[in-house]
């Protein structure tokens, strides 16, 4: 009989653990409704001057806007940024609210992912003289995202940004299109490499040949149209800066490209067409893809025609330790990262691979022959 009440009691209290410990994990995960207020007090993003954006893995990116209004990273010498994306995150930090706080004490910061040691992203935002601090922390759902301003002990769970509308890499906030040339256009390309200097021509017909191509030898027109076609648009993986760098291997590139270009545009051609560019790339007061194009200057033939010819010259230089490359291209100022897949073709370019190689004979087969009789 005692057995059965010390297993009784035991028992007992063993329930009224499991009572409490219920109680305390839905009173520690409930969301307390409050008074909705902003997120961030007095908060203007018209008044927003500066804006770094770091992750957990040390990536950062720095925002800066100058006195004319435009946007640029300022860690990669104002490189051009694409001024919605800026103002669609500012909108979005404008848009948070308080209404929903789910914890106040400093012992939750780390598990919700919104302390100096564990988060997600921290934005700094400067307003003149003044900079606040932005904790991002941990999903909760597709939608819903755990929040701290600094100096504060409030989380929030707030609705409207999440770390994918937060980028912390500078590539996604400027136009991936670092130069790009319509392919119909280029009339001739030159490519000087460790292995020689390759120069191709196309003919009146369209067709492209290599300019010291031996009668005995037959060009891979192919596969020159797909190393062509990485020229049309060059995408960087990372904006580097307008300054030089001995790291940039740029007074000795692995690859200089020289482009040459002509267009004809009839003398019939509306005005928009005739302002037509036939190539852009990103900086200031040059061609800018994001803005449309500056139009090229042309001359006027007999007929009256617009006839536009130029020439770009891409130097490709050191490859970086990511195995990306560095790329200046002499239609902006600024030196950028391109993929390894783009920049290969023309720092590995020989004249064996430019060629279609005859197959090699079977070792022991003999031509057949028809005896007339």
């Amino acid at each position: 009989m005692k057995l059965n009440r010390t297993n009784l009691l035991l028992t007992a209290v063993l329930a009224v653990q499991l009572v409490l410990g219920v109680i305390i994990v839905v009173a520690s995960s409930t969301t307390r409704e409050t008074p909705r207020g902003p997120l961030l007090d007095n908060f203007s993003p018209d008044a927003v001057t500066q804006i770094t954006i770091r992750d957990a893995d040390k990536n950062e990116v720095v925002l800066t806007k100058n006195s004319a209004g435009a946007w640029g990273i300022g860690n990669a010498d104002s490189y051009p940024v694409e001024s919605s994306k800026v103002t669609t995150l500012l909108a979005g930090l404008k848009g948070l609210d308080n209404s929903r706080l789910v914890a106040q004490t400093s012992s939750s910061f780390n598990r919700l992912k919104v302390s100096d040691d564990s988060f997600e992203r921290i934005i700094e935002l400067k307003e003149g003289d003044k900079t606040r601090k932005v904790y991002v922390g941990s999903a909760s759902g597709v939608t819903e995202t755990h929040m701290r301003v600094a100096d504060q002990d409030n989380v929030y769970l707030t609705r409207g940004l999440t770390t994918t509308d937060i980028p912390s890499k500078a590539v996604n906030w400027v136009s991936p299109t670092y130069f790009t040339v319509p392919q119909e256009d280029v009339v001739s390309v030159k490519v000087v490499n460790a292995n020689g200097t390759f120069e191709f021509k196309k003919g009146t017909d369209g067709n492209w040949t290599l300019t010291d191509l031996k009668p005995d030898e037959k060009f891979n027109v192919d596969g020159f149209q797909t190393t062509l076609s990485f020229l049309n648009s060059v995408s960087l993986t990372a904006p580097l800066g307008n300054q030089a760098k001995d790291t940039y291997g740029s007074d000795k590139p692995q690859a200089t490209i020289t482009i040459m270009t002509h267009k004809v545009i009839p003398a019939t051609a509306t005005p928009a067409n005739a302002g037509a560019a036939t190539a852009t790339a990103t900086g200031p007061a040059i061609l800018n893809p994001i803005s449309g194009g500056t139009p090229i200057p042309g001359v006027k033939d007999e007929a009256g025609n617009v006839v536009q010819d130029n020439t770009y010259t891409l130097l490709i230089g050191a490859k970086l330790d990511g195995g990306d490359y560095v790329m200046k291209s002499s239609a902006s100022e600024y030196f950028v990262q391109i993929g390894a897949t783009t920049a290969q073709p023309f720092v590995n370019m020989t004249r064996q691979g430019l060629l279609v190689i005859p197959p090699t004979p079977t070792p022991g087969a003999t031509a057949s022959a028809t005896v007339q009789p």
